[in-house]
């Protein structure tokens, strides 16, 4: 009977185990990226930095009209948060990175738009 217990116990842990898969290096935000927003007219093109030193982190956003300061930078994990002046407009942006894939909602006048990068 302990045997049993035991057996049926490690699959548990097993189960939950793979459920929740925790945050590697690789779903680190740290780093560059470069990235793509399509809009109906044309597509932005652009490099976010995350700099990470200690517990904190910083960013800039750079693009085709300069270099923008990233404010209000949270990261979480492999999730991020920030907002940013970007080519005229103020945006917030709220996205994930997964291994060398970045994918974030970029909110700008009312509606959304999609960021899709990867890292360099």
């Amino acid at each position: 009977m302990k045997s049993l217990f035991t057996v049926l116990f490690l699959a548990m842990a097993g189960t939950f185990a793979m459920a929740a898969p925790a945050t590697t290096a690789s779903d680190d935000v740290e780093g560059t990226w470069s990235f793509t927003v399509e809009t109906p007219e044309m597509v932005y093109k652009g490099k976010l930095v995350f700099t990470k030193d200690g517990d904190k982190y910083t960013g800039k956003m750079i693009t085709d009209s300069g270099e923008a300061t990233i404010k209000n930078l949270k990261v979480t994990d492999n999730t991020f948060s920030f907002s940013a002046e970007a080519e005229g407009y103020y945006v917030d942006i709220k996205g994930k990175v997964e291994g060398d894939k970045l994918t974030a909602d970029v909110a700008v006048e009312g509606g959304y738009l999609v960021m899709n990068g990867k890292r360099e």
